[in-house]
């Protein structure tokens, strides 16, 4: 009996023994791997040809950042206006490695889509390593303006927009300025201000949050959208979405339909478990000087 229980005890001491080394090896493979990180730069005057390193080498594009970037590394946007699409379309970051894309100076770099274009898009990308892309990066201190259907197209997983100023999709679109179609985002620290359907959206995803969000909805003309009645929009929606966090978030002012939304809308659409924790909807439908405000006829 005595034999039997000092092996069970010396067995249990071993495999104590393994797991620990077991941790201990994957804890010097990250830092290794931060260890590692790199720190590349982008502006608009930037050179391809560059090496990408410092300010005064600065990238071009950031079709020739995404060539390099690895998960753990770190873009530096410098300040400008960048007329290319932010998307990454090689490789994704990974967990406790994302990929981080930053303005080097808060506000000071500014991507837009000039009508035609997502200014920013994580998830849906495919490139030449298969797809897709756009899972575990973080976005922060950019400014974004000017979207097609969306200014901030997230439908990737694992990402964190922080600190980010979005303004004006088409107003005439089913167009959203910050949409989430994936799972597990954080937004937080950001304005979603101007045209659109919705300034924020979270869609189909599970697991997502929206943290100290301000939404100003100015228009939506809906020409080329007949799934609702105009005047329509609003400022916030969870839709068919679960799991999702709205936590101190404003809403402002003038959206015709709802200033915070949460809805199924179908018998077979769920929309379960979420939350909306000490926010704000203020004004909707009226105008700044809280009058009622009068939309138009929307024929012109």
């Amino acid at each position: 009996m005595l034999k039997r229980q000092a092996c069970h005890l010396i067995g249990r001491h071993w495999a104590a023994f393994i797991a620990a080394l077991l941790l201990a090896c994957m804890g010097q493979v990250a830092l290794a791997q931060t260890a590692n990180a790199a720190t590349y730069y982008v502006s608009p005057g930037g050179n391809d040809g560059a090496a990408g390193t410092s300010t005064a080498t600065a990238w071009k594009t950031f079709g020739r950042a995404w060539q390099t970037l690895q998960p753990g590394d770190t873009l530096l946007l410098l300040d400008g206006t960048y007329t290319e699409s932010l998307a990454p379309n090689v490789r994704n970051g990974q967990s406790g490695l994302p990929i981080t894309v930053r303005a080097l100076n808060d506000g000071k770099a500014i991507i837009d889509g000039g009508g035609t274009r997502r200014p920013v898009q994580l998830g849906d990308n495919w490139g030449p390593n298969g797809g897709p892309i756009g899972d575990w990066y973080v976005v922060e201190g950019i400014v974004a303006r000017n979207g097609s259907d969306t200014v901030l197209h997230v439908k990737g997983n694992n990402n964190v927009l922080r600190r980010v100023s979005a303004y004006s999709a088409n107003p005439d679109l089913n167009s959203t300025v910050v949409l989430l179609w994936g799972n597990n985002n954080l937004v937080e620290d950001t304005v979603a201000a101007g045209t659109g359907r919705y300034m924020f959206e979270v869609y189909q995803g599970n697991g997502n949050t929206l943290r100290r969000i301000f939404a100003q909805w100015e228009r939506w003309d809906g020409r080329q959208f007949c799934g609702v009645q105009w005047p329509h929009g609003y400022n916030v929606g969870v839709y068919n979405a679960s799991n999702t966090t709205v936590e101190n978030a404003i809403a402002y002012g003038r959206a015709p339909a709802v200033g915070i939304l949460v809805q199924a809308n179908a018998d077979n659409a769920v929309a379960s478990n979420n939350a909306v924790l000490g926010s704000m909807a203020l004004m909707s439908g009226r105008d700044r000087d809280s009058s009622v405000w009068t939309y138009g006829t929307g024929l012109a």
